[in-house]
């Protein structure tokens, strides 16, 4: 079998790119728990103040319907519980993290084409010891998901996305047995 790298230069090229590809791909996961946090906040905004008004709405009401008061009541602990739940996820720190990773590999690609321009008789040993950095970095990380390649940009079907849409869908079906429980 023929070694693929025929100098110590064309191993440091395709780390580079590798370096870039592992970048974009952690830059992508930052933008989308941005998103991710972004669309929480504003599903919490709302349903907060949907729960606050039908609250309202079954407590000043004289005759509120049992099922109308078991649905608001349900409905608070369950917003209560997975914003707790959520608040463990902490979208917006792990984007920041994910962030400065890739300020880090970036940081790491631009040593390792300064190491191939230089006349350093010695570009292996550097090279060993850049990429140690490098894998010590993705150590203490978490990993992106397949979707973060650009060559997979579909659809987001990770778990968190997943997760978020059943939410959406099923704070819609409580919205509408509640608003037909009051009408009752």
């Amino acid at each position: 079998m023929e070694n693929k790298y025929k100098s110590t230069e064309s191993l440091i090229e395709d780390a580079i790119k590798d370096l870039k590809r592992t970048r974009s791909n952690r830059i992508s996961k930052s933008e989308r728990f941005k998103s991710y946090n972004s669309k929480w906040n504003t599903l919490f905004f709302v349903t907060n103040v949907g729960t606050i008004i039908a609250i309202l709405i079954t407590y000043t009401k004289i005759e509120a319907s049992d099922l109308s008061i078991f649905i608001t009541n349900s409905f608070s602990i369950y917003l209560i519980l997975l914003q707790y739940f959520l608040s463990t996820l902490d979208y917006s720190a792990r984007s920041l993290k994910l962030h400065y990773e890739q300020l880090e590999i970036n940081e790491l690609r631009m040593q390792l084409k300064l190491l191939l321009v230089s006349e350093n008789p010695d570009k292996g040993s550097e090279f060993r010891h850049l990429f140690e950095k490098y894998s010590i970095s993705l150590k203490n990380n978490e990993n992106h998901d397949a979707y973060d390649d650009k060559s997979n940009k579909r659809w987001d079907m990770t778990s968190d996305k997943i997760f978020f849409d059943l939410n959406v869908i099923f704070i819609i079906i409580i919205i509408v047995l509640f608003v037909k429980s009051i009408f009752q």
